[in-house]
């Protein structure tokens, strides 16, 4: 893939952190996100996912 798309050689070491996915990964029990709460504060804006990930993918 490197060659194939002329990119950087970069080791996985340096792509992440490794220690904050261990911790994400590990935890053993479910974990909900709500919004509620910044909504009712008067933060109404957000921004679509695939939207801004396709955005950042094609400004590469």
């Amino acid at each position: 893939m490197v060659a194939k798309h002329a990119l950087a050689k970069t080791p996985y070491s340096k792509l992440s952190s490794w220690q904050f996915g261990d911790f994400v990964f590990a935890w053993d029990y479910d974990v909900i996100a709500d919004t509620s709460k910044s909504r009712r504060a008067g933060f109404h804006a957000y921004v679509e996912s695939e939207e801004m990930f396709l955005r950042i993918f094609k400004s590469l």
